[in-house]
Formats: structure tokens, C-alpha cells, sequence
């Protein structure tokens, strides 16, 4: 059995994990385990803003137009919540494991301090949601953090060094000064972050996209641009995926009826509810709970 599958199996025993596919909270504060048992086909979902890394299985993601792999060999970014399509390539005897890190703005702007300032990162920049290749010493020091959150003696004593490594190495690859600048004020990533946690928020209410570009302090065109980069999409589409995995998180985790899910997200025209519905999640209102990654939306959509 390999490394990464007895990581799996004592994750499982530890946590006490039962169900086929989901997301928990490890014993270090930031840091969670995702697990899938079960292939998904294409679906939509919302990814959250941080790092994530498969220690077994693959998925295959779609950012935009962009298809990409994401595997035991590659990590992503996340820098802004993004809506992705994913495929989820797992199965009892193949699971999908990893770690997914919500990054601390403080905790990398020490890191980058002292590593002696942004001049000591890589000159690469990535953008958007773009899988990096793991160096020997970055997935070495994810799987020392993965074993420590195996314990909680053993998280309360050197999880947060184990964590600090492993940022310390993603700073150190390509995707260093792009995480860097999404902790930083005024850069694109950051103001475009803010305005993606405006509309998590005020999902519900009528959101004017120029109101949008007004609070990013950008003209309109270098908004769209930005967001679009950062998110794959448009800022309509985003707002109107943001409401129906909302939706269907009211639906499958709170058991709202359809009609009050769908007024509680902004729609008043239950008709085009149904109809988008229908087309982001390949599935009805009604069979919500059925649809690809249902069982993860109240992370995920948070």
C-alpha cells in the first residue's frame, strides 16, 4: 500500500469520517482534508480562495476555457473564490485525498519579510487557477503536515511549523509571487478578492457590475479584465453562479423548498431559476441533492 493511501486510511480512523465524499476541518487551524471516494462527472462547483493539494487521485478541472490536470504531482491557487467545473477521477479502492490551505495574510507577509523581501521570489507570475508541479521539497514537507494532523498532540506541537514549511515552499515556486500578491492592498488580486467577497455577501440584493468596478477603484474595462483572469468568467456570470450554489446549498443542507431557496438568493423569476439551474448543475432543483459535489457545497460555497 502506498504512502499517500495510509495517510488516507488513518485520516479516516482519526477524524471518523464515513461518508463518500467531503471536507473537515484538521486539528491545525487553516487547514482541511478533502476526500472523495466516489467519481463525479463535469460539474460546477465554487472553489474558495487557498491552496490545495491532492496526495492521491486526480481530478481534472476546467478554468474558463482552460482544461487542466490536478494531481499528487500538482498543486493549485487559488486567489480569488473561483467557479470551476471539475471531474473527480476516485473510487474506493483509488480515493481522492488532500489538503486544502486557507491561507493567513499575516503568517506570508512575515514568511516573504524574512526571506529577505518580494526581490527574493521567483520572477514567474501565475494568474487565475494554473496547476504548478511540486518540487521534492514542497511535496516532502505536505506530507509532513498531513502526518502531524494525524494527531492532535502532535498538530499542537509542530503543526504550525509543518504549515509555515510548506507555505515557505510554495513561496519559493512559481506561483510564490502571485500568492504574495493576493495578501497585498491595492493589487489587482487583492481588490478583485475584495469585490468577490462583496458579492458572497450580497448575493441576494441587485448588484450593478458598474457599482462593482467603482469599488475595485478600476475604469470598467480594466475590471472585466482583471475579474475575468482572476475568475474565469464575467462578473455577471459570477454573481449568477454564486446565487445558485447558494441555492443549492439552502436546497440539499437547510431543506428549503426550491421557492423559497430561489427568492433567498435574488431571483424573483422562478421560471429563469429553474432554467439556470438546470443548465449550471446538469440536474433540477428538486434532484439538487443528487448533483456532483451537493455534499461539499456549505464549504465550498462559504
Amino acid at each position: 500500500m502506498s504512502e499517500a493511501l495510509q495517510l488516507y486510511r488513518a485520516f479516516r480512523k482519526e477524524y471518523g469520517v464515513c461518508d463518500k465524499q467531503g471536507v473537515v476541518p484538521s486539528y491545525v487551524e487553516g487547514v482541511n482534508f478533502f476526500w472523495s471516494v466516489k467519481p463525479v462527472d463535469f460539474s460546477a462547483m465554487v472553489y474558495p480562495s487557498g491552496i490545495g493539494f491532492i496526495l492521491n487521485g486526480a481530478k481534472i478541472g476546467v478554468f474558463g476555457e482552460q482544461q487542466f490536470n490536478y494531481d499528487s504531482e500538482h498543486f493549485l491557487i487559488v486567489t480569488v473564490s473561483t467557479p470551476l467545473i471539475c471531474q473527480t477521477l476516485a473510487s474506493e479502492s483509488e480515493p481522492v485525498f488532500g489538503l486544502f490551505i486557507q491561507t493567513n495574510s499575516s503568517d506570508v507577509k512575515h514568511l516573504v519579510a524574512s526571506m529577505g523581501g518580494e526581490s527574493a521570489l521567483p520572477n514567474t507570475e501565475t494568474r487565475g487557477v494554473e496547476p504548478v508541479a511540486l518540487s521534492a521539497e514542497l511535496s516532502d514537507s505536505v506530507v509532513r503536515l498531513a502526518n502531524s494532523m494525524l494527531s492532535k498532540q502532535d498538530s499542537a506541537a509542530i503543526g504550525e511549523s509543518q504549515l509555515r514549511e510548506v507555505l515557505y515552499r510554495v513561496l519559493q515556486s512559481p506561483h510564490g509571487r502571485t500568492l504574495h500578491q493576493a495578501m497585498q492592498v491595492n493589487t489587482p488580486e487583492n481588490k478583485i478578492a475584495l469585490v468577490v467577497d462583496y458579492i458572497k455577501q450580497s448575493y441576494s440584493q441587485r448588484i450593478e457590475v458598474s457599482s462593482l468596478a467603482d469599488m475595485s477603484n478600476m475604469s470598467a474595462s480594466h475590471f472585466h479584465r482583471e475579474f475575468k483572469l482572476l475568475t474565469g468568467t464575467s462578473p455577471i456570470q459570477f454573481i449568477k453562479q454564486i446565487r445558485l450554489s447558494k441555492a443549492r446549498n439552502l436546497i440539499v443542507h437547510d431543506c428549503k423548498q426550491v421557492t423559497v431557496a430561489a427568492d433567498e438568493v435574488g431571483y424573483r423569476n422562478l421560471s429563469q431559476f429553474h432554467r439556470d439551474f438546470k443548465t449550471h448543475f446538469k440536474v433540477t432543483p428538486r434532484q439538487a441533492s443528487t448533483s456532483g459535489y451537493a455534499e461539499i457545497d456549505r464549504f465550498v460555497s462559504d
